[in-house]
């Protein structure tokens, strides 16, 4: 795993590099904070309603949602207590608020993906604009030091594994 330590730490020197009054950097910051407390999959569902067939996709969305938020945020941080990459290589300003829970996995892309990989699976067309929007989500947090890259991936790979779960148990 030293390998994947030292992608980590590359990746976040190479991000330093990068000014915080640049276009990008208040695009990635938007995107990362509408994923502050699955906001932007909420609003999603919320629009939804207008379509009472979408009764089912938001059902689903919510229910991979709450179990990513459960999964990650109560159980396997609290387990591996990784430290935030700002907190590791600092002092670094950061231009989001200092997140208050351990860095591994990543929430945000947990829950992104999940719900990316639900609306995907009800809707194909959508495909493409959620998974777009969930790897979004991933870059900016590592963009923004809230995350390591194998912080992004395993909240990914929990975001899938919980939307199949769900896919599954609900089919």
């Amino acid at each position: 795993m030293g390998w994947l330590k030292g992608i980590d730490r590359r990746i976040f020197s190479f991000t330093l590099r990068f000014s915080q009054e640049s276009f990008i950097h208040k695009g990635m910051r938007l995107i990362s904070r509408s994923g502050d407390w699955g906001v932007v999959w909420l609003c999603t569902c919320l629009v939804m309603l207008i379509w009472p067939q979408n009764r089912r996709t938001i059902e689903l969305c919510m229910i991979a949602l709450l179990i990513t938020t459960v999964l990650g945020e109560g159980i396997l941080k609290r387990v591996f207590r990784r430290p935030r990459p700002y907190v590791t290589h600092g002092p670094i300003t950061l231009s989001i608020p200092k997140p208050n829970s351990f860095s591994f996995p990543s929430g945000h892309t947990a829950s992104s993906i999940a719900c990316a990989r639900i609306l995907a699976s009800l809707h194909p067309l959508a495909a493409w604009a959620a998974f777009g929007y969930a790897g979004l989500m991933g870059i900016s947090r590592v963009y923004l030091k809230a995350h390591y890259v194998s912080d992004v991936l395993a909240g990914g790979l929990i975001g899938l594994a919980c939307a199949e779960a769900v896919r599954w148990f609900f089919r």
